[in-house]
């Protein structure tokens, strides 16, 4: 695309935009501080025939960082990424006016890193800033378009994490119909049904969620190169399937996602653990499938794992480790493996560790009741331990950080124990995210 073109038809005045964006992104960016003395900026009218260099370059400088930057969030390397899309702000600051609304395409970076952080209520100020930026423009070209549709997808899901699910689903629908009008943008359909099928799971409509979960499934068939969030969409599935109680159907899609996943990381990971986000949630999901079965022991493996995972991606601060962590003092209070005083130690440890960062997410308006958290947390610090001894039996062991090894391997084995009726928190399901994609899929 002739990119003179695209920023000719993308600046517009401050008169344009309702919203303060410098202040929007210092409040929720403290890194990003105004500059004293900021280079000379460009705001130009409506209709300039001349096209600024100097734009040009910015905008072509952001595009790769940004590109960075979502590569970085896929991977769940979020310092990196939001380093990336800080990054290419300050260098807009220098050059664009505040108030442009070129600004639409790095703000809605900031937006979807705000929202894999669990930062929901800065991820909604700052979708809703990129789309009215777009919204501002006249001539919405493919770039602009295809930025609309994930800005307001994935404010439907900033909204669901914060217990609004009228506004979210208003939101998914939306941006179906915006993909529905051209074909160009038809692969972007797998994750607004991912997102429409956690909308349900949300309400429990689990037959409903499984059957929007298979839509992105089928969709997602016909682009072969996206098999990392064909593995996503497997193991969403997967999770659905032993929600609803289906306990064999939930083992295949589990197998079926963990080995496309393992496949996937493979091919860009040489290390034995991959440094991958999407590695940490793999465990945590087939340790809610042990545990739904009554393999007790497994599930604390996995769990342990993934905390382990976790914190060596600096990811321990996320709602999904925070969950983790939940499950597993939840699991030693019913299931100790540790003396009485010795158990009591190991749940405090846990709530303490969680305690600054679980009520960043409150402050964030994370809809913890509705994930059980706040119930899970009354009844451990309330409810005494159960035993005063150890459990003797000799399959369980006491909860360590080094039981992560050869965590590639596809688990296989399938025990049918008694199932436990201790009720854990469930984890967030796996978000679909196409950073550069064919727009033609291939129905052969």
């Amino acid at each position: 695309m002739n990119i003179t073109r695209y920023i000719n038809s993308n600046i517009k005045t401050t008169q344009t935009l309702n919203i303060q964006p410098k202040e929007l992104f210092i409040r929720f960016y403290s890194s990003l501080t105004p500059l004293q003395h900021p280079s000379k900026k460009l705001n130009f009218p409506l209709k300039n025939k001349f096209y600024p260099v100097d734009s040009i370059k910015e905008v072509n400088k952001t595009r790769h960082s940004i590109f960075r930057a979502r590569e970085s969030l896929d991977r769940g390397l979020l310092k990196k990424a939001e380093d990336f899309a800080v990054s290419s702000v300050r260098n807009f600051m220098k050059k664009i006016d505040l108030s442009s609304s070129l600004y639409a395409y790095p703000t809605y970076a900031l937006g979807l890193i705000s929202l894999k952080k669990g930062y929901y209520s800065t991820s909604e100020g700052l979708l809703k800033d990129s789309l009215s930026r777009s919204e501002a423009i006249d001539d919405i070209n493919k770039i602009v378009k295809k930025n609309m549709i994930e800005s307001t997808n994935d404010l439907g899901l900033a909204l669901l994490r914060q217990g609004r699910p009228e506004e979210s689903a208003l939101n998914f629908f939306k941006a179906e119909k915006m993909v529905k009008e051209n074909f160009d943008f038809y692969f972007l359909l797998p994750a607004i049904y991912s997102n429409i099928g956690e909308y349900y799971r949300e309400l429990c409509y689990y037959d409903k969620s499984i059957e929007f979960h298979a839509r992105a499934h089928n969709f997602l068939l016909a682009y072969p190169n996206e098999q990392l969030n064909l593995a996503r969409c497997l193991l969403n599935r997967g999770q659905l399937y032993r929600l609803s109680n289906q306990i064999e159907a939930s083992k295949e899609f589990l197998d079926a996602g963990g080995k496309k996943l393992i496949n996937y990381l493979n091919s860009i990971d040489s290390r034995s653990t991959p440094n991958h986000m999407d590695w940490s949630r793999f465990l945590v999901e087939y340790g809610h499938f042990y545990f739904s079965i009554g393999n007790i022991e497994k599930a604390r493996q996995k769990f342990i794992s993934a905390k382990d995972h976790f914190i060596s991606m600096n990811n321990s601060d996320t709602p999904d480790a925070i969950i983790n962590m939940i499950n597993l003092a939840v699991i030693e209070r019913n299931f100790p493996t540790l003396p009485s005083a010795q158990s009591e130690i190991y749940i405090s440890d846990i709530l303490a560790s969680i305690q600054a960062p679980l009520l960043k997410l409150k402050s964030q308006k994370f809809n913890t009741r509705s994930s059980r958290i706040d119930s899970a947390i009354q009844n451990l610090v309330n409810n005494p331990a159960q035993t005063t001894t150890a459990t003797s039996s000799s399959t369980i062991s006491t909860p360590t950080s080094n039981q992560n090894s050869n965590t590639k391997t596809v688990f296989n084995s399938f025990n049918k124990p008694k199932p436990s009726k201790v009720k854990l928190i469930e984890p967030l399901p796996f978000q679909l995210m196409f950073i550069e994609s064919d727009p033609h899929p291939s129905f052969n």
